[in-house]
């Protein structure tokens, strides 16, 4: 059984990601195949989010309930400011990057080695810059795990980075129902790591301001270009 090839699309928030990851999806699972669509943030892995749930059941199934009037909405994804204590930011920012350790270095392994095309939302790039943007005084990729991170992490067979204009990612999320929205000076922090690591990688950024059907047309010659050299050197 060959091995499962590794795609991972990565962008600012609506940059088209979800459209080309879908049509991803579709042409492999039109050729036949299996394939898993794996979405990552530090901390908000399905693992931590699934835990994350089991345990505010626990905590509200003997209390009573209580007035949410007026309660803050949630803060996604976690920043530094919103630690009371450091010991409790690093406490969290282990586990995260224990929980990506296991799902990119066992979890996604184990379905290539059974032949599965693994598809990403968000990879390792977009870890470093939610920890870059919002923990920039720790220096986060330098410590032991993220090292390790690093290591165990696989590098995709073709890695896709989709490059829109902050204004445009702002102009995109109006009327949609986002979770969360970052204002235009993050996202423009986050858009200057992603160019700095692309450089770093020799990822080219492909222009999602251009018609979907274009980018998919690109997108499909680079993953078959891909997949006819794995066949040929299997």
């Amino acid at each position: 059984m060959s091995r499962g090839l590794l795609i991972s699309v990565s962008g600012i928030d609506s940059s088209g990601k979800s459209t080309q990851l879908s049509r991803l999806l579709e042409a492999a699972q039109a050729r036949g195949e299996r394939p898993v669509r794996l979405w990552s943030r530090p901390g908000y892995t399905p693992t931590l989010e699934a835990a994350k749930a089991s345990l505010k059941r626990f905590r509200s199934s003997g209390a009573a309930a209580t007035n949410t009037e007026g309660a803050k909405p949630r803060t996604y994804p976690r920043r530094a400011a919103s630690f009371r204590s450091g010991l409790r930011k690093r406490a969290w920012l282990s586990l995260a990057l224990l929980d990506l350790i296991w799902w990119y270095g066992v979890r996604l392994r184990a379905w290539r080695a059974a032949g599965r095309t693994v598809i990403c939302d968000r990879y390792l790039p977009d870890c470093w810059v939610d920890f870059r943007v919002n923990f920039p005084d720790d220096d986060v990729e330098s410590w032991l795990l993220a090292r390790a991170l690093a290591a165990v992490a696989p590098r995709p067979d073709a890695a896709f980075l989709l490059h829109i204009p902050v204004e445009e990612s702002l102009q995109r999320s109006l009327g949609r129902d986002r979770r969360f929205r970052e204002s235009a000076a993050v996202l423009g922090r986050r858009l200057a790591v992603y160019e700095a690591l692309a450089g770093e990688s020799g990822v080219a950024p492909l222009d999602g301001r251009r018609p979907a059907e274009a980018l998919a047309r690109e997108i499909d010659a680079r993953v078959d270009a891909v997949r006819r050299s794995a066949k040929s050197s299997a």
